[in-house]
């Protein structure tokens, strides 16, 4: 089995580092990847070449795959996942802005997803997670229809160094998720 974590923009490493320790802790056999890098909206190129770096690491394997992603890297991880044929592979995003939406608060991630021809549905996008308190990417557009939703008390950030929301996720969620591979 093979997880790939993808942050969103600006993420900052140390913010990846207690999901790469809590990740290896629950599932020990998983081979385990922190995609790091560092954008903005604007910058299509490198974001055009973070897409094709995801799906050079989808591609990598023929195993179960499990991609958690953060904010803007769902929109990266859905357009990654167009050009990937296998079955095997399930997405779960954190506070990732799917809709658009008057609350939207940068017009660039708009922009770039319409560039980027980020698609709206994805059919391996299995759990959506939105943050009650996130003023970024509102509860309301960090879901699709017919996909299951949870909203957590935290703020955007929070999903990636808030310990208690992580463990929760895992926990709660992403050990069964990995049993009905």
């Amino acid at each position: 089995m093979k997880i790939i974590f993808v942050p969103g923009i600006l993420s900052r490493v140390y913010w990846l580092w207690g999901w790469e320790r809590d990740l290896k802790k629950a599932f020990p056999k998983a081979e385990i990847l922190i995609m790091q890098r560092f954008y903005v909206p604007t910058w299509l190129p490198r974001i055009r070449a973070f897409i094709k770096d995801v799906e050079t690491q989808i591609n990598a394997t023929d195993e179960d795959t499990l991609i958690i992603a953060h904010s803007f890297g769902g929109l990266v991880s859905k357009k990654a996942l167009k050009a990937i044929k296998r079955n095997n592979i399930k997405l779960v995003t954190l506070a990732t802005p799917h809709t658009a939406s008057w609350l939207t608060k940068w017009g660039e991630v708009e922009t770039a997803k319409r560039k980027l021809q980020i698609p709206r549905e994805c059919e391996r996008l299995c759990k959506t997670y939105g943050g009650q308190y996130d003023t970024v990417v509102f509860k309301e557009i960090a879901t699709l229809p017919g996909v299951p939703q949870e909203v957590m008390k935290t703020i955007h950030q929070g999903f990636l160094w808030d310990e208690k929301i992580r463990k929760k996720i895992i926990e709660d969620f992403l050990v069964s998720l990995v049993q009905d591979f």
